[in-house]
């Protein structure tokens, strides 16, 4: 057996391209989760604490129950590599780019996923997106002392 979900899309090519779309807002998420559990633990709130609130409060997703844990345990491996994963930011921005150009949430995430790779993470879990956002704001802080 394949799978059990099994979702009608459309003609052929519209299955890939619902994964782009449901990987995007994945990635989104990620992305939001790493900065703002970076900010929280900046601002001095508890890992514990936060892990606690993040994977079972209402800002609970797959990502933050996935990852939050590992964010905190500075593990960034072991899961589908940020390189690999850029495919799905390409199809979707290919897909869209005669729909609008205003898609303020969806370029923040590709920003900031792209900062990633040019730190060289790419091989590394899209979680390591919580690195860029610790550095930011630890040169942040340094800067204004």
């Amino acid at each position: 057996l394949i799978g059990e979900f099994i979702v009608y899309c459309g003609e052929c090519g519209s299955g890939q391209l619902m994964k782009g779309f449901n990987n995007v807002v994945y990635n989104i998420n990620i992305a939001a989760v790493s900065e703002i559990l970076s900010l929280a633990l900046k601002s001095g709130l508890s890992s514990a604490a936060l892990e606690k609130v993040f994977i079972s409060g209402s800002s609970r997703s797959f990502a933050s129950e996935y990852f939050v844990p590992k964010m905190l345990r500075k593990e960034f491996t072991g899961d589908y590599p940020m390189d690999a994963a850029l495919k799905d930011i390409v199809n979707v921005q290919k897909a869209i780019s005669d729909v609008t150009q205003d898609k303020p949430i969806l370029e923040a995430m590709i920003g900031i996923y792209n900062e990633a790779l040019k730190k060289g993470l790419g091989q590394k879990s899209k979680s390591a997106m919580f690195e860029v956002y610790k550095e930011k704001y630890h040169d942040q802080s340094k800067n204004q002392k």
